[in-house]
């Protein structure tokens, strides 16, 4: 079994090495298979273009374009990537900075698959200044590297106590209507709890209200429509069902730190760069 870091088998195309963690963008070739293999170090990896398929003994999971994913220390799995190879943005976490929550009480031990949280968020925000390389970029990546891991510590005090099968049913339906979704009353309803113990346990296990659980989804509704569409911004904001542009914009730029539009031109940039 191999020790490898993120980058193994793939190009580096850009590399930060910070104060506690690296951050790097690596390409990976068509068809590439990396046999079972372990990271030493803690990571997570946003797949910004291709797919490939990670598998832990016997469980595959597809690691999907735009996807983000937490890998433990010391976790074993083997990679395939797809016929198009793959594009990712890595945040590695030095020994010291995971020490230091343990010091804290916290390990992160659990693999984990961002959803449409405030995690994924994090990490999209520290890809944009990651393409920055001023003084400002450099303060930014810390104080978003801080918060990314205390999201992913509060993730997996979550993981303790699963949500009951209600809510998760619960979930499900905010994700298939998150543009018309069904209000706190009737989502309760369908669920047959009260609504005051709906937002309750929703809050408990996700860490953020059904309201903003639902505009995270309408943000990485958008946020994908921006990477791989030309479509308007007035556009984009409807079919992801909000009001009208501006409150797209007043949404996507407090949840990603920028405007869509400069998302957009930034993400395409890059693009370009790595062609």
């Amino acid at each position: 079994m191999h020790r490898l870091s993120p980058s193994f088998y793939g190009v580096t195309l850009k590399r930060r090495d910070c104060p506690g963690f690296i951050c790097s963008e690596m390409t990976y070739p068509s068809r590439l298979r990396i046999t079972s293999h372990r990271h030493e170090r803690a990571y997570v990896s946003l797949v910004l273009a291709g797919s490939y398929a990670e598998r832990h003994g016997n469980k595959t999971y597809e690691c999907r374009r735009l996807s983000a994913r937490f890998h433990p220390p010391g976790e074993v799995h083997s990679d395939s990537f797809c016929d198009s190879g793959g594009r990712i943005f890595s945040v590695e976490f030095k020994p010291d900075l995971l020490k230091r929550l343990e010091d804290s009480g916290i390990q992160l031990v659990h693999a984990e698959e961002f959803g449409a949280g405030p995690s994924i968020q994090v990490v999209f925000r520290l890809y944009q200044d990651f393409l920055n390389d001023d003084v400002v970029s450099q303060l930014s990546l810390e104080g978003l590297t801080l918060e990314l891991l205390a999201e992913m510590s509060r993730a997996e005090c979550r993981g303790a106590s699963a949500p009951p099968a209600w809510l998760k049913h619960g979930e499900e339906m905010l994700r298939a209507s998150f543009s018309s979704p069904p209000s706190l009353w009737d989502l309760a309803s369908e669920l047959g709890v009260h609504p005051v113990h709906l937002a309750r346990e929703f809050r408990r296990h996700f860490s953020c209200t059904v309201g903003g659980y639902i505009t995270g989804l309408r943000i990485d509704s958008a946020r994908r429509a921006l990477m791989e569409t030309d479509a308007p911004l007035m556009e984009i904001a409807l079919n992801a069902g909000f009001s009208d542009q501006s409150h797209f914009t007043r949404a996507f730029r407090r949840a990603m730190g920028v405007p869509p539009g400069q998302f957009r031109k930034s993400c395409r940039r890059q693009q370009i760069q790595t062609r």
